[in-house]
């Protein structure tokens, strides 16, 4: 468990890094068109169980954050996480090798 100075430092460290987030998260709930075009922002929409959106909601409101804010983060976790288990199991080296054989076929072609 951590200390009440550890717990502080660490609240004033994050604070720190992710003072400025709060400008993103605006601008991202209301993109204007050239924003859209620029970092090619679209909206992702999943059908999910009504108990885990009242858990989402009820987390979100007491972190005060956005559902933007916590899904980017997720996804970023997650897709990190998949790359990583698909390194592990060889499926980027198969996806290397199916390419290179692909390319050697486009030569002899």
């Amino acid at each position: 468990m951590k200390t009440i100075l550890e717990k502080k430092l660490t609240y004033k460290a994050l604070g720190f890094l992710y003072q400025n987030d709060f400008l993103i998260d605006a601008a991202m709930e209301n993109p204007s068109p050239e924003l859209q075009a620029k970092f090619k922002i679209k909206n992702v929409c999943a059908v999910i169980p009504g108990v885990l959106v009242e858990r989402l909601e009820s987390t979100l409101s007491l972190l005060n954050m956005t559902k933007g804010e916590f899904l980017t983060s997720a996804i970023i976790d997650a897709l990190d996480k998949a790359d990583s288990v698909m390194e592990e199991c060889g499926v980027t080296e198969h996806l290397e090798e199916l390419a290179d054989h692909q390319a050697k076929e486009r030569e002899v072609a």
